[in-house]
């Protein structure tokens, strides 16, 4: 195998082999380890160095495309590749495509936004049923919060495991047992479910103390969510989509929709009892798409079934 300067600049360059150890919930910040350093303060700062002086550092990249707002949020539906974007510059027409070059699809900017607009729609409600609607859903959400409340003595011996079983993968590396993909797949892999069991935590105390101000808030956004997320910047348009799809989306080439395994509850809440309310007034109720008690404790993103003809064409709920 041969080993680069570059490879080696990566290794001491990382934290971990001097002695320090780094988290997300803490950025910026080096907390003393309490493993072995395996070199010195002096080499860790001159590693660095090299990687700043590095010939491809620095070079700018325009990840931010106000055409492009749905790069990496939408994946194909089978091979699971994230759509990417590029710009035809012959014909100054913007398009996604795969990454992977297995999946090989290709799929207008224009035609897929124009999806993802329309699937907004949905979420949208009559202004007019607005205050019934707020009460309805501080009701069923206090009701949720109730039933699904966060057993944090079960949590927080998660949180041990997680944290343990990455403290392990890092020792196993640093005594080259494993290699450094083998790391990077497994430590990952823990570092997001640890990520996501602390956000659970954080969210569910969060928002079952401000349902009131959340369902306001949800409210106020969902109203014209599609000409909201039309007006709005790449940051933005990404921050919403997150936002209403935590997992983002799926693209079905084969019948050109786009699906969706997860929805925040407070915005499929919305979409669903809109459109109780709008058949109630004409006398055709819907019986089977009232909100459940049985909702995975997922914070405020859970999975749940598809209530009949909810929502836009292509929008799909998964069985828990």
């Amino acid at each position: 195998m041969t080993v680069t300067l570059r490879y080696i600049a990566w290794i001491f360059a990382n934290p971990f082999y001097c002695g320090y150890v780094y988290s997300s919930l803490l950025p910026g910040e080096l907390i003393p380890g309490k493993h072995p350093a395996l070199i010195n303060d002096d080499t860790f700062l001159k590693a660095n160095n090299i990687s700043k002086q590095n010939a491809i550092s620095g070079v700018p990249k325009n990840l931010k495309v106000d055409e492009l707002p749905l790069k990496v949020f939408v994946r194909d539906m089978f091979s699971n590749s994230p759509f990417t974007g590029y710009q035809n510059k012959k014909k100054k027409l913007f398009y996604y495509k795969t990454r992977d070059a297995g999946s090989r699809i290709n799929i207008s900017a224009k035609k897929l936004n124009s999806h993802f607009e329309k699937l907004l729609q949905s979420f949208e409600y009559d202004n007019s049923s607005r205050e019934k609607l707020k009460t309805i859903l501080n009701q069923k959400l206090s009701k949720h919060f109730d039933d699904n409340k966060v057993d944090e003595v079960v949590n927080k011996k998660r949180v041990t495991e997680l944290q343990n079983n990455i403290d392990k993968m890092e020792e196993r590396f640093v005594l080259n047992e494993i290699t450094k993909e083998q790391y990077d797949k497994f430590s990952s892999k823990y570092r997001d479910e640890l990520n996501q069991l602390k956000k659970e935590t954080k969210t569910y105390a969060e928002m079952s103390s401000n349902l009131e101000k959340a369902v306001e808030k949800g409210l106020n956004i969902a109203e014209n969510i599609s000409e909201l997320w039309i007006l709005s910047d790449y940051y933005e348009k990404q921050q919403l989509q997150y936002l209403v799809f935590p997992e983002g989306m799926l693209y079905d080439k084969k019948n050109d929709t786009v699906r969706t395994h997860r929805i925040n509850t407070l915005f499929r809440e919305i979409a669903i009892q809109s459109r109780v309310l709008a058949e109630t007034k004409n006398d055709n109720p819907f019986l089977d798409c009232h909100f459940g008690s049985n909702v995975g404790t997922t914070g405020f993103e859970p999975a749940t079934t598809r209530p009949p003809d909810v929502c836009a064409t292509g929008l799909r709920y998964v069985p828990f």
